[in-house]
């Protein structure tokens, strides 16, 4: 497990990277630039101006690693096979065992129909709360 969950940090740090560094470059320095004026340290004006422009970026990237990581299967296919003793058995690998292995597919459609309710049951507790405005 703690192979597998190097390599999904490793292969996803950057994305995440990439979309904030994208959004702290596009945040209007005159905000900052007030703020220093008003006398705000380097706390409050990440606080008070910075963050909350990187609120967007931040649950976009909440909701799109968090659908990722309910999906993950390349990954666990190739490194283990479901693990030893199926430590590393993932929901989506038992989709794929029920299509493929056993041929149930209307199982597995159902794992897929729960894991997609689920996921997005996930995705709209987090817009509730990342994603509300100020």
């Amino acid at each position: 497990m703690p192979a597998l969950v190097v390599v999904a940090v490793w292969t996803r740090f950057g994305y995440g990277m990439l979309i904030l560094l994208a959004r702290l470059q596009d945040i209007p320095r005159e905000l900052e630039e007030a703020a220093l004026t008003d006398g705000a340290g380097p706390w409050q004006r990440f606080r008070h101006v910075v963050l909350p422009e990187l609120r967007g970026a931040i649950f976009f990237l909440a909701v799109i690693e968090t659908t990722v990581s309910f999906q993950v299967f390349d990954t666990v296919y190739v490194m283990t096979g479901g693990g030893p003793a199926n430590a590393s058995y993932m929901v989506v690998f038992q989709i794929y065992d029920q299509a493929f292995r056993y041929f149930d597919f209307g199982y597995a459609s159902a794992i897929g129909v729960a894991l997609f309710v689920m996921t997005l049951a996930v995705a709209v507790i987090q817009r509730l709360t990342v994603g509300r405005d100020r």
